[in-house]
């Protein structure tokens, strides 16, 4: 890449972070800003920008590789203004940078006392970048799954993803709710049928339709999925990879893990808790459950 260069330390046991990241000039990049709404949803938002040169000193910006704590992120952009983070098996690598100075936002307020002191501010915080995160993550996702089908084709399958989920959503009435979605990449007819198939097994509601497919059941300690993104199957065990690998082992992948926020979000618009936005999906998914018999029609 002209104009960049990244040097990774190895053998960073110890080290503030995983390497280096100098922008030796000027770069073109897509930027996604979000905010959060009064519903406790994020709202996102994105535009071609061009990122300054950012080489502080002499190593550059720090790059985290993988999972990384939020609390270091939060440090990194305190410290530096701007964090690279390169997700495992990833071929994009992702800027996270301040919209102003750290005192601006806030972080040297949140950072004036040790993290440990700042009872009511820290989980707020952490709680908030979190899910703004996890919810980018699941929309690129998304996006992915639908960049090789035409604009026509991916607003369709936008349409009935969104639909499944309510439809999903509204059978399991859980809270909170776990869901994992997978997204055909792959065109459809058009002409072809595409009836929405509900089923249930092992307690995961499942609802497939054109292009995609949504699993959806209970999350909490007492049932398989008591932490929706421990999903590190390669690591021993937790209760959500247990149902991770159970999906993996009877459906199509790649699956795509729904944030908790995003799957309660779709939970209280099913319910009734909806804006004008969701009127048309909504009534599509109710409308669909009532022809197969699983929720009464008006009349009745």
């Amino acid at each position: 890449m002209q104009g960049i260069s990244i040097a990774v330390d190895q053998e960073q046991s110890g080290a503030p972070c995983d390497g280096w990241v100098r922008f030796e000039a000027a770069w073109g990049c897509e930027r996604l800003t979000f905010k959060v709404t009064e519903r406790g949803t994020t709202v996102f938002a994105t535009d071609e920008i061009v990122f300054p040169a950012h080489a502080e000193g002499t190593r550059g910006i720090p790059l985290e590789i993988g999972n990384s704590d939020v609390t270091r992120t939060l440090a990194h952009l305190r410290q530096y203004g701007a964090l690279v983070r390169w997700p495992y098996g990833s071929d994009h690598m992702i800027v996270l940078a301040l919209n102003g100075d750290a005192k601006t936002v806030g972080l040297d307020k949140f950072f004036a006392k040790d993290m440990r002191d700042n009872r009511q501010s820290t989980p707020s915080m952490v709680s908030r970048v979190t899910g703004a995160m996890h919810e980018a993550l699941y929309a690129s996702q998304v996006c992915d799954a639908l960049y090789d089908l035409s604009a026509e084709e991916a607003a369709e399958r936008v349409f009935e993803l969104r639909v499944a989920m309510l439809m999903a959503a509204r059978l399991v009435r859980a809270v909170p709710l776990a869901m994992f979605v997978h997204v055909d990449p792959r065109p459809t007819d058009a002409a072809a049928p595409h009836p929405r198939v509900v089923s249930e097994e092992d307690g995961v509601t499942k609802v497939a339709s054109r292009g995609v497919t949504v699993y959806a059941k209970a999350a909490g300690p007492d049932q398989d999925c008591a932490d929706p993104f421990a999903l590190k199957p390669a690591f021993p065990p937790g209760p959500y990879s247990q149902l991770l690998t159970r999906l993996i082992a009877s459906s199509p992948s790649p699956l795509i893990a729904v944030p908790p926020t995003t799957a309660h979000s779709h939970r209280k618009a099913a319910l009734g808790d909806f804006t004008i936005e969701d009127l048309g999906t909504l009534s599509e998914a109710v409308e669909e459950l009532q022809r197969q018999g699983l929720e009464p029609s008006w009349e009745s």
